[in-house]
């Protein structure tokens, strides 16, 4: 029970959340903060037609039945996973390869393997056993089971249960240590090099002068800003990477009047975001052609 919530309001609560299952209540919005884009997403999940969906779960509930944690899984985790970020993803990618290399028919224990992953996925509440027998009443014997595949394991310090990874490939400490090395990396340079956006035509312009008009996307450091040229053939649209708190003072004062007035110059105020990324993914895809224990590990290289 959330601690900010007393015992008679939480069962309210609940209660006027039926047909989701208590447990899924509460982890439903964290996943959408975690996987996807919060509200939005919610609303998609909530209200929507996709085959998914709670409205076509509902379709298929017999009266107190109820929509369980294995449920949103299979909405929210299976295929692709919208998230930037890498632990989240690692742990979708694993979980999915747990439920492929267990061979069995019975849905129950799929669907405690769900509700593990799930729990492993949002990492804030403990995959524990009495929080697992709340949504299983079989739970003892369907846990046996996944135990004996060596599915999941048994954390006995923290009372939780964990998906097997299925792989002896420490990732994020090989990423840690190739994102090390990444610290002279030229982030704008890189963002340039593999093209993240297409020229942005104007189309209203080009329709109205029949001829093709187009901004074509360029991305620069503020501190290097003087090496770019001033003005060229087609007007830019350049997005500038910050790396001081001093530089939004340089955009304003020096930046936007060196370049020509046909450019456009966007100060991007997530620039440590970005670079973060950036440097993330130029660490993976190093480590996916060039390591070559990543190479045979097939969840490394579903990540």
């Amino acid at each position: 029970m959330p601690v900010s919530l007393d015992t008679k309001t939480a069962h309210h609560l609940f209660e006027n959340c039926y047909p989701l299952h208590p447990i899924t209540a509460l982890l439903l919005l964290t996943l959408c903060q975690k996987v996807a884009q919060n509200e939005r997403t919610l609303f998609n999940y909530l209200g929507g037609s996709a085959p998914l969906s709670l409205t076509k779960k509902l379709d298929q509930l017999q009266a107190g039945e109820f929509v369980l944690p294995a449920d949103i899984f299979d909405y929210f985790l299976t295929g692709q996973i919208l998230t930037n970020d890498l632990k989240v993803q690692r742990t979708a990618v694993e979980v999915n390869s747990a439920i492929e290399r267990f061979s069995t028919n019975n849905t129950e224990e799929i669907s405690l393997l769900k509700t593990i992953g799930l729990l492993n996925v949002i990492g804030k509440i403990p995959a524990s056993k009495s929080l697992l027998g709340l949504c299983d009443s079989f739970f003892k014997a369907n846990i046996q089971n996944l135990e004996q595949w060596s599915i999941v394991y048994y954390r006995k310090f923290n009372n939780e249960y964990r998906v097997w990874q299925g792989s002896d490939f420490d990732i994020n400490a090989e990423l840690a240590e190739q994102e090390a090395q990444l610290c002279a990396l030229n982030i704008a340079n890189k963002l340039n090099e593999i093209s993240v956006f297409l020229p942005f035509v104007a189309k209203k312009y080009s329709i109205e002068k029949h001829s093709l008009f187009y901004f074509k996307p360029l991305f620069i450091n503020i501190s290097e800003y003087k090496k770019e040229d001033k003005q060229v053939i087609n007007p830019r649209i350049i997005f500038c990477l910050s790396d001081t708190p001093k530089d939004k003072e340089v955009f304003k004062a020096k930046l936007v009047q060196h370049f020509s007035q046909q450019d456009i110059c966007v100060l991007l105020s997530n620039s440590e975001q970005i670079k973060q990324v950036i440097k993330n993914q130029t660490a993976l895809e190093y480590i996916k052609t060039h390591n070559s224990v990543a190479q045979q590990d097939p969840v490394v290289q579903r990540v």
